[in-house]
């Protein structure tokens, strides 16, 4: 048995490039850096707790203000969202085009309560208040306008978010194309449902 487990171990070391372990101790140094910067700068300020709120507080909304007949609907449309803005916005951080200087918790990214809470909750209600194409893009755009031109600025004052080679109103056709193709993937889903429902 002991010969048997042996085959399922780890090994010590997989086998990659010499630069790929440059990498790993770049990583390594930089989870320190980020652990340590959370202990003694992150934590112990307000920003904290305003990272905290936009944890927890849009979600209260969401649970508040969602059309229960459209609950399934509604919130596979705010998943959709946040998967593509996380993906969005850790390309961004990986390229330097932007920065969260502050972190929730050590190990989430530092940009978890906008792209994950904040971001869908708020597009989630334009999604559900306006169900037809053409209003739902006006409104996502006007809303995108409004979190792009005074939403990035006040986050950058409050040192949350720092653009680095972006500007702020390149913000505004990124919202609307990450929340268009979260309504269009919604769309295919909600289709294929109803005809599995149907010929079920």
């Amino acid at each position: 048995m002991s010969d048997f487990l042996t085959g399922f171990k780890v090994p010590a070391k997989l086998f990659w490039d010499s630069s790929y372990e440059q990498i790993l101790q770049a990583q390594r140094t930089l989870t320190d850096l980020s652990i340590q910067n959370w202990l003694h700068y992150s934590l112990h300020r307000w920003t904290w707790w305003f990272l905290l709120f936009w944890s927890t507080f849009p979600l209260l909304i969401w649970w508040k203000y969602t059309d229960p007949r459209r609950y399934l609907e509604i919130s596979f449309f705010g998943l959709m969202a946040s998967l593509i803005s996380g993906i969005v916005d850790s390309m961004g951080v990986q390229l330097l085009m932007w920065t969260y200087p502050n972190s929730l918790i050590p190990g989430l990214p530092n940009y978890f309560p906008i792209d994950y809470v904040t971001i869908p909750v708020v597009f989630m209600l334009i999604y559900q208040k306006y169900p037809g194409w053409k209003a739902f893009i006006l409104a996502s755009t006007l809303l995108a306008c409004f979190l792009s031109l005074i939403g990035d600025p006040v986050l950058v004052w409050l040192n949350v978010y720092q653009p680095l080679s972006w500007q702020y109103y390149y913000s505004i056709p990124t919202f609307v194309l990450i929340v268009g193709f979260a309504k269009l993937i919604t769309n295919v889903a909600k289709g294929r449902d109803s005809h599995y429902s149907r010929n079920a």
